[in-house]
């Protein structure tokens, strides 16, 4: 008998309840030959290396415990402008006519313009130019340590930490906001700032060395409103 055959035969033998085993489930043939032949599994990795770790399983993560978040941000801002506006007009104007109050009654009469009649002739001619280049680059990078403020129902973990530095007439404060996945966590308590979603972080410095290059409030008010 050929294999098509005895294909025919076992299907007709299930058909009418020949077969014994026929309700219980389709599995598969493993290829692994540890265990029972019976009752074989798929090989693992930690069945056949002997410097396999299992990974650490991962914590559950409740509000107020403490997430690092690694914050490493860089912006780069190349910007340039050109413009060159040139105005040119010229004015011709001539009264030729115009009118008096009339000095034997209350109306007016014709001016007889003596003098000639009054003419107005002007030229204007203005020439602006202007070329602007800025090129920015700035770097924040550091540590921050924040509380798990709320866990919304999805899961997403909402964060919440700010540090103060002083150091004698110097002072640093840093704080940060923001919304992360609990996947993301790594398993240092650590996260990147590059998967916080909605990040506010706000970097403020007091001190002298901040007082030798800030701008002084007429500089910021001709910046701001630029009135020349």
């Amino acid at each position: 008998m050929n294999i098509n055959g005895l294909r025919c035969v076992l299907l007709l033998l299930a058909a009418f309840g020949g077969l014994e085993r026929w309700e219980a489930p389709a599995a598969a043939q493993s290829s692994s030959l540890l265990g029972n032949p019976d009752q074989r599994r798929p090989l693992s990795l930690g069945d056949v290396s002997w410097t396999y770790q299992a990974p650490e399983a991962k914590r559950e993560i409740h509000v107020n415990d403490l997430i690092t978040v690694n914050v490493n941000e860089l912006a780069t801002v190349i910007s340039g402008g050109s413009i060159n506006q040139r105005l040119q007009g010229e004015r011709n104007w001539n009264l030729k006519n115009w009118i008096i109050p009339s000095p034997n009654s209350l109306g007016i009469k014709p001016d007889p313009q003596t003098a000639g009649s009054p003419a107005i002739d002007f030229l204007v001619n203005n020439t602006y130019q202007a070329n602007a280049d800025l090129q920015s680059k700035e770097s924040v990078k550091f540590k921050l340590a924040c509380h798990v403020v709320d866990i919304r129902p999805n899961g997403t973990l909402v964060l919440e930490g700010r540090r103060t530095i002083s150091v004698n007439e110097m002072n640093w404060e840093v704080s940060l906001v923001g919304s992360i996945r609990a996947e993301d966590v790594g398993p240092n308590n650590i996260v990147s700032s590059e998967n916080v979603a909605d990040m506010r972080l706000v970097k403020r410095e007091t001190g002298q060395v901040r007082d030798g290059y800030k701008r002084g409030f007429i500089t910021k008010w001709l910046d701001t409103y630029a009135p020349f």
